[in-house]
């Protein structure tokens, strides 16, 4: 009996409940939407057109800014010769390319979205937590560096491209949101218009 009452006061009340959970809900969706706004001013810096834009460098083939955006500079590159089929080798001179970011580097710059993202991408190795990309397409070292690189935009555009909704996208749902509660309002209007209408037939005014 004393354990009921107990809970009975402990235990929060419908009310309360759905005000906390609104609360929550509030505050899960502001935060996400903080998470997609911060995502898309990076991605608009990252292919921003300035109209002074520094020059393209030729060990990345992107701007400082593109290299500091993707922490360029912090990639480790080793060389190796391409493997043919059966396990040959193509060449004698070691023109593979093989780039590895950790992870760690890339959570400093990379916004928490599309950092996410690249942890459930192909090129993600748990084993050495990074990301870890290979090219031996050219002769060039630099070349497959080079193409390395630019995989890596590719696959944070394409992350971005499938997570982060447009601007059009979270403003129709703003419309939405609102279309509702317009409607929820005049269904309660409607509602107390017709409950009012059937006390004044029993003879009892609005109250």
């Amino acid at each position: 009996m004393l354990q009921a009452n107990v809970l009975r006061y402990i235990r929060p009340l419908p009310n309360q409940f759905a005000s906390l959970q609104s609360a929550y809900s509030s505050r899960s969706h502001s935060d996400e939407e903080a998470d997609y706004e911060a995502a898309r001013q990076w991605f608009a810096k990252f292919h921003s057109k300035d109209q002074n834009p520094s020059p393209m460098s030729k060990s990345t083939g992107m701007t400082e800014q593109q290299s500091n955006m993707l922490s360029l500079k912090q990639a480790r590159t080793r060389f190796v010769r391409p493997g043919g089929p059966g396990g040959q080798k193509t060449n004698k001179t070691s023109t593979k390319a093989d780039t590895e970011w950790s992870m760690k580097d890339l959570e400093t710059v990379v916004p928490k979205i599309l950092y996410q993202g690249l942890r459930a991408s192909s090129y993600y190795v748990a084993s050495s937590d990074s990301i870890r990309i290979k090219c031996d397409e050219q002769r060039s070292q630099t070349q497959n560096k080079l193409t390395c690189y630019q995989r890596l935009a590719h696959e944070i555009e394409k992350i971005y491209k499938t997570n982060v909704p447009g601007v059009t996208t979270a403003v129709k749902q703003e419309r939405v949101v609102a279309l509702q509660k317009a409607e929820n309002l005049n269904r309660l209007k409607f509602k107390k218009m017709h409950g009012d209408k059937k006390r004044s037939r029993k003879g009892g005014g609005p109250v």
